[in-house]
């Protein structure tokens, strides 16, 4: 079930929305960045190493996943707020 918009406008404003937006997200991503680059995927075999890159490819997945979930949410709620948008076409 989608929230309310006036739920969606509070928890937009919220200083933990906030803060998981603009550095959480964004640390986890670049520490699994560098994790990636100083090797911490690499397993003892072939095999091992392609599913901790595997892993750590779910986990960015993941992360983007849910900013873009956000990111819609946000556009949601800029489209119903501009004059004369009470029936926005998608």
């Amino acid at each position: 079930m989608k929230p309310a918009k006036e739920q969606i406008e509070r928890w937009l404003n919220d200083h933990v929305t906030e803060y998981v937006m603009e550095t959480f997200f964004t640390e986890a991503r670049q520490g699994i960045m560098e994790q990636w680059a100083s090797g911490d995927f690499t397993g003892a075999s072939s095999e091992e190493t392609a599913q901790l890159n595997a892993k750590a490819l779910g986990m960015i997945d993941q992360i983007d996943s849910t900013i873009l979930e956000i990111s819609d949410l946000i556009q949601e709620e800029n489209i119903d707020e501009e004059p004369g948008s009470e029936n926005p076409s998608y």
